[in-house]
């Protein structure tokens, strides 16, 4: 019996020791607060049209055109992504002998090798042209590339209609609908403009992705539109891939 019991009163004597000394305090540890770095977004209008662009129908007054250092800000947030992202490829398969663009401006697209591109990124726009002299066939797609404050589709677009009319001395709307392109939801019209050059024809659409608007507007003269068209724009637009600044 005793050889067991020295063990346990050295034990207690340990104890009563640690007690009588006030033990060990233990630690405090303090987690710091994590501050949010996040700036709020500000609201952006679309972008003004460049002096040389062809011209699409409006139905209700515009807001006021936003100034350049505006646009400069938002299409500079619009065009950041990481260095090391994979650089995103357009949807579905692309036309053989057809190039791929890839900008600043968040989206790649494939269009046919012989047109020409034509950058405006102050202004958010980017236009592809077909290669005829006087550039009346072309495709145009544009953004602020900052979430909008007030995401009323057809006030965008009536907003962008206004500010694209100047050039036609008249204009009226043939059709209004709504198309799905990359994966956003448009809402179209399409409109006919009489320029000095004849009768032209455009059809523009308006989505939001992630709240931030972009727009796809296709012009032609009216005779050729249905070729430009079936030839040019639906396969350009079917191949259009937009994506955030991660390559998504």
């Amino acid at each position: 019996m005793a050889t067991w019991l020295l063990p346990v009163w050295f034990v207690l004597a340990l104890i009563l020791t640690a007690c009588s000394t006030g033990g060990t305090a233990t630690p405090t540890v303090t987690i710091p607060t994590i501050a949010s770095n996040r700036a709020p977004t500000p609201p952006a209008t679309l972008p003004p049209t460049p002096p040389t662009a062809t011209v699409v129908a409006s139905r209700t007054p515009a807001a006021a055109t936003p100034s350049a250092t505006t646009v400069r800000s938002a299409v500079a947030t619009a065009t950041r992504r990481p260095a090391t992202a994979s650089p995103p490829a357009p949807l579905g398969a692309v036309p053989p002998g057809w190039q791929i663009y890839r900008g600043k401006l968040p989206f790649a697209m494939a269009y046919p090798s012989d047109w020409i591109v034509e950058e405006q990124f102050t202004q958010g726009l980017v236009y592809f042209y077909a290669p005829v002299p006087s550039r009346t066939t072309f495709l145009v797609l544009a953004t602020t590339g900052l979430p909008e404050a007030n995401p009323n589709l057809d006030v965008l677009r009536d907003r962008w209609f206004r500010s694209r009319t100047t050039s036609c001395t008249r204009f009226a709307i043939e059709a209004t609908g709504q198309e799905r392109y990359a994966g956003v939801d448009f809402v179209t019209v399409g409109a006919t403009c009489d320029l000095p050059a004849g009768l032209a024809y455009s059809h523009t659409g308006i989505g939001l992705r992630q709240q931030v608007p972009w727009i796809f507007e296709l012009n032609a003269p009216y005779a050729s539109y249905d070729v430009a068209l079936a030839g040019s724009f639906g396969p350009m637009l079917a191949s259009w891939n937009l994506y955030d600044e991660a390559g998504r």
